[in-house]
């Protein structure tokens, strides 16, 4: 069995949807209780062997690319990568224990070391 399983997700996430006919996205609040309850979903099955879930953060697409107006498109906003990240970190409260949120935007920055060094810790406390 797995002691770690790793989840990376989000531009899809953050990206804007046609759901019954109607414009969904994650700057609306019904849209980002489907994302949670996904989420919280998916945490479930990961962890059902017994193993830990590290979801990582998403972060800023650097540098947006731009419409063909100048504008950026809506699903290169950072403030839809900050409600991911915010989803994230809700759904790993709901799951002490069990669930990490490693990477940028996980509370602080980090380096690929600082990252490494966290998914050894959660290896270490699981074995």
């Amino acid at each position: 069995n797995a002691v770690v399983v790793g989840l990376l997700a989000g531009r899809f996430e953050i990206t804007d949807h046609l759901v019954g006919g109607k414009l969904v996205s994650i700057d609306q609040p019904a849209w980002n209780h489907h994302l949670e309850d996904e989420m919280n979903q998916v945490v479930g099955v990961l962890s059902a062997g017994g193993a830990k879930v590290v979801l990582f953060t998403m972060p800023y697409i650097d540098p947006p690319q731009e419409a063909p107006d100048g504008s950026v498109y809506p699903e290169n906003r950072n403030s839809r990568v900050d409600e991911y990240n915010r989803i994230l970190e809700r759904v790993a409260a709901r799951h002490p224990g069990e669930v990490t949120v490693v990477g940028p935007g996980a509370g602080r920055a980090q380096t690929g070391f600082a990252m490494l060094a966290d998914l050894l810790t959660i290896v270490r406390r699981r074995s």
